[in-house]
Parts: C-alpha cells; sequence; structure tokens
C-alpha cells in the first residue's frame, strides 16, 4: 500500500499481506460509505477547500511548463454515488489531481538507446518492472518534442488500455530519464493541503473509481485517457482524516493495530478487521480444499502405480499364466503376419535384468511395448490441411485427452482423404497418445462404439492385442509409463516421442483375467475418486459464493440523491 514500514515477519504476514494488497481498495470504499454514521460538521467548504489551492496548482503547472490538459467537465453538479460524512467534501478528480496521458510515440520512432520509454506492461500492480523493456526515444527528439511527458518521482502511474488496464504502480525514480508512452498514464495531487497522494494512490484502486470508467468504455478493447477521466468524482476527507486512515491502513497492512484505542471510526475499523478475517478465514479454506483435490489427484497417481506394479488386487493361482498369454500374443502376430495383415518388423532386442524398474507378481512377465501391438505410430496432417466439412473425424492433440476423445474443435476429412491415410486409420479401443508438444502425455482410449477416423502426424496410434485396452491405457496413464515419456523424447523446441523409444518400452504383462480384475477395481476406486472431487469442489465453490456475498453485503451503498 504506502511506501511505510515493513512487517517484522513476511512468514507469519504474507498471507495477510496478500489479502490486504488484493482488498485495500475495497476497505478506502468501506471507510468513505460507513463513516456518514459519524456526523461531524464540515471543516471547510469545497469552494473555501478549492480556493486554497488555487495557487499551489498554478506554480505546479508553471514549474512543469506544459498545457494543463485535465479539461473542466460540462457540467459543475456532482451526482453523489453515496452519502459521506459532512466533514468530507466531493470533488472532481481534475479538480484535485493532475494526470497526463502518454503522447502516442509511434513505433518507427523507436531507438535501442536514448530516452527510455514507459511501456504499458511495465506497470504491474504495486510494482514497476522497468526490465521488461528497451524501448528509447532519440534524446534530440525528446528535448524538442516529449520533455514535458518526462516522469517525476511520486508520480502514480496507470496502465489506460489493454489487460493491463486499471493497474498501477509508484515511480520511486531511477538514474535514467523515463517518459510517458502510449496506454500510460501519471497521476499526483496538485496539492497535499487538499488530497495526499497516498491517499489518491488507494483511491484509484477502488471499484468505486473503476466503476466511474467503465461506463465509458467504447468497443473491446479498454483504452482510457484525461478526458475520461474528467467525469471522476471522489469523495475527500479532511486531511487530518486522511492522515488517521492511512495510520490505520498501514498498521493494518502490516498485522500491527495499536490495542490503546482508535484511529478514526471505531465500528468502521471492526467492520474492515472483521471483513478481512473472515476473507483470510475463507482462503485458509480454500486453500484446504485446493491441498484436497491434490490429494485426490495424487491418489489416483497411486492407485494407477498399484495397478501397474500387481499390487492392486490378489493375484489368483489359477489363472493362466503371463508367459503363456505373451506365446499366444506372439503366435497370433506371426500369424497375421503370414497372411500378410501385418508387417514384419526387426526383432526387438531382449530385456536386460538392469532395466526392470520393480518387482511384479510372479505369474506376470516383463516385455517391451512393440511384442504386444500390432501397431505403434503417429498419424500425418492432409496436404494443405485439406479438412472437410463431413466425412471421417480427424484427431489432433487438442482432442486428446486422459478422460476420453473431446470433439471440440473437431476437424473432418472426407472419405477420399481418408482411404489415402488408410495406414493412420483409427479402430475402436485403440489407444491414442499425444508425443509432441505442452500436451504430451495425455493419452484417450478409443470407445467401443466408435466406427473409423484419423490422427494427425502429433498423436501416436498404440494397437495392443488379445490383452485388456483399459488395463494398458491405465498403464500409460501411470507414474511409471509418463516417466518414460518424459525422459524419452528428442529434438528441440516441439518435442517429440520417437516411434522407437516406444516400441522399447518395457511393461508388465499380468495374466488376462488378473488384467480384467484390475480394470474393475481402478473403475470402482476412481468413480469414488470422482465422487470425492465433485464434492470438494462443490464445497469450494459454497466457500467462494459465501465470501463473495459477505464482500457484496459490506459493499452494499446507500442510494441518495445529493447534489
Amino acid at each position: 500500500m504506502t511506501r511505510g514500514r515493513k512487517p517484522k515477519s513476511k512468514e507469519t504476514v504474507l498471507n495477510w499481506q496478500q489479502f490486504f494488497n488484493k482488498n485495500v481498495g475495497t476497505y478506502l470504499q468501506i471507510i468513505s460509505v460507513d463513516s456518514s454514521k459519524t456526523n461531524h460538521e464540515k471543516s471547510e467548504t469545497a469552494s473555501e477547500l478549492l480556493i486554497k489551492i488555487e495557487a499551489e496548482k498554478k506554480e505546479l503547472i508553471l514549474n512543469r511548463k506544459l498545457r494543463l490538459n485535465n479539461s473542466k467537465p460540462k457540467s459543475k453538479i456532482i451526482e453523489l454515488r453515496y452519502e459521506i460524512p459532512n466533514s468530507w467534501n466531493w470533488f472532481f478528480l481534475s479538480d484535485v489531481a493532475f494526470y497526463q496521458e502518454g503522447p502516442g510515440i509511434r513505433t518507427f520512432q523507436y531507438r535501442t538507446e536514448g530516452i527510455k520509454l514507459l511501456n504499458v506492461t511495465n506497470i504491474t500492480q504495486d510494482k514497476l518492472r522497468l526490465d521488461l523493456t528497451s524501448r528509447h526515444i532519440d534524446k534530440d527528439e525528446y528535448e524538442q518534442k516529449y520533455k514535458h511527458f518526462k516522469i517525476e518521482e511520486g508520480d502514480i502511474l496507470f496502465a489506460s488500455s489493454g489487460g493491463s488496464w486499471g493497474k498501477i504502480c509508484w515511480y520511486e525514480g531511477s538514474k535514467e530519464d523515463l517518459i510517458l508512452n502510449t496506454s500510460t498514464m501519471r497521476i499526483k495531487t496538485f496539492s497535499e493541503k487538499l488530497l495526499l497522494n497516498n491517499y489518491l494512490y488507494l483511491f484509484l484502486k477502488t471499484d468505486f473509481f473503476r466503476n466511474q470508467l467503465i461506463p465509458q468504455l467504447m468497443g473491446m478493447q479498454p483504452n482510457f485517457g484525461s478526458t475520461h477521466f474528467n467525469s471522476v468524482s471522489i469523495p475527500v476527507p479532511p486531511i487530518s482524516e486522511q492522515i488517521k486512515i492511512l495510520n490505520f491502513l498501514e498498521d493494518f497492512e502490516n498485522n500491527n493495530l495499536k490495542n490503546n484505542g482508535y484511529y478514526f471510526n471505531v465500528e468502521v475499523e471492526q467492520k474492515i478487521i472483521n471483513l478481512h478475517k473472515s476473507q483470510l478465514a475463507g482462503s485458509d479454506i480454500s486453500s484446504e480444499l485446493f491441498h484436497q483435490l491434490t490429494l485426490v489427484k495424487k491418489l489416483r497417481q497411486q492407485l494407477l502405480q498399484d495397478a501397474v506394479q500387481g499390487k492392486l488386487v490378489e493375484q489368483n493361482k489359477k489363472d493362466e499364466t503371463a508367459s503363456v498369454l505373451l506365446k499366444k500374443i506372439k503366435a497370433e502376430k506371426e500369424k497375421l503376419i503370414a497372411e500378410k495383415k501385418l508387417k514384419k518388423e526387426k526383432e526387438l532386442p531382449p530385456i536386460k535384468p538392469e532395466e526392470i524398474p520393480f518387482e511384479i507378481p510372479d505369474n506376470w512377465v516383463w516385455c517391451r511395448l512393440g511384442e504386444i501391438c500390432t501397431k505403434i505410430g503417429s498419424g500425418s496432417t492432409p496436404k494443405g490441411s485439406n479438412y472437410s466439412n463431413s466425412g471421417k473425424p480427424f484427431f489432433r492433440s487438442q482432442n486428446i485427452y486422459d478422460s476420453g476423445l473431446i470433439y471440440d474443435d473437431i476437424k473432418f476429412i472426407s472419405n477420399q482423404v481418408h482411404k489415402q491415410m488408410n495406414g493412420t486409420t483409427v479402430f475402436a479401443n485403440d489407444i491414442l497418445l499425444n508425443i509432441t508438444g505442452g500436451s504430451m502425455g495425455r493419452c484417450a482410449l478409443v470407445p467401443m462404439d466408435f466406427e473409423e477416423g484419423n490422427v494427425s502426424q502429433h498423436v501416436c496410434i498404440i494397437r495392443p492385442l488379445m490383452v485388456d485396452n483399459y488395463f494398458y491405457h491405465a498403464i500409460t496413464l501411470s507414474p511409471f509409463f509418463q516417466k518414460f515419456i518424459f525422459s524419452s523424447t528428442t529434438g528441440a523446441g516441439r518435442e517429440g516421442l520417437p516411434k522407437y523409444n516406444l516400441e522399447q518400452f518395457i511393461i508388465p504383462l499380468p495374466p488376462i483375467t488378473e488384467q480384467s480384475r484390475i480394470v474393475r477395481k481402478l473403475n470402482d476406486l476412481m468413480q469414488y475418486c470422482n465422487e470425492l472431487e465433485a464434492s470438494i469442489k462443490q464445497s469450494e465453490s459454497q466457500n467462494k459464493k459465501l465470501l463473495q456475498q459477505v464482500l457484496r453485503e459490506a459493499l452494499r451503498m446507500p442510494k441518495v440523491e445529493i447534489v
């Protein structure tokens, strides 16, 4: 908030301060609304206060050697949004503060050295990031045209456009000169005899300030300048009360309120303290719920890992061993090769003892993924992205999720193009694995009622033979398999998982009957996880709504007609 004392213990005050900095605008708004219960007499009229600072205002403008560009509103009648204490006054922002917007320097004027330009992305909430830009303007051009846009120590910097709109920070000064640029503004009170800069800074964080600007928004991109600021009104307490309010907020920020008295209004202060504590408690609940969701995620991963290691269900001595199953799979593959339904592939190397990552039950065996699959290979993209309005579905990485195929933004290819790409056809029960980019490792099992489709080069088809594909989909999602994926990528930039690495990957093969038992058990346990997750998310939603309701009640303003 202010640039005053630092908290004694960052570790114990961090969350407290985070919430304070997030809500300080709300707290000031509550102060200005609820302080009306304290019915002081006006200390000075608005006109008397304005006359008092007029000389200082003129001197400030003269010293800056610039034209005052915040012109007066058409009407001097201020429509009050809510009642304020008798000792406070309503002003137009243009009466009490100087503000200046950037000159709109064009891209062709940028230089790599000279006078540094303030960029809208430099302004983050409560912090100026000058390391985020290297834009400069020529020194001679600065002296001739833009010198009066120089930013001065103590200026409040405001992002007036784009995604950063509304963010503010202090300018504490720097070794090199800095000037305004497009979509940036500087703001400063005319006189601290009427309005303290720190108080103005907090006002710019209030919803009341923002809500006066938002109705003036034109188009999709937020873009505000001094003209929009001219219609903004601000409730101003006497200086003595501003100081008390700032002292309260500064001590409150540091969680170091005085116990031997109050600052400006006991009831208002207590309301803010209670609101802050309730929001903080709600945040603790949110953090706990988030932690619970994380635990559910870890539980899912552990269940998958237990399934891979044979720890999820008991073994049955009557089950046909996995070694017999593996022989049957190899025999079936040889038959398909003889019938020319499957191409003969290079024989995979035997598994070495040092490759085995963990122990498995005695009736299981280790094998390479390529040994039990009739296909491992990625798809391709039609030449010229030859998509169709209908036809066969064409799955890209954004359509592949662990929970299944997502048809949002699905593309189609014609039957003719599909026939040309018959080597990468997707069938029911195939396992589709993303092998490149940020979604690498996501894996979907094609449903049983699926007919035919195709995939892009970023998706790999895994087609096991004579095994339970639901079980091998679970293996692919397990920490064991995912770790392999991310340790086996190649290439710079958009990394990829080569087919050769996938074929070589060693996997556990349980007896077929045990595979089915594992799948049933996993389904039951994952359903439990789903219900648990849904319950936590419902609690999270209710907690969020409760916090919002408490905040809305605290900010509820009485509507009065006072001019």
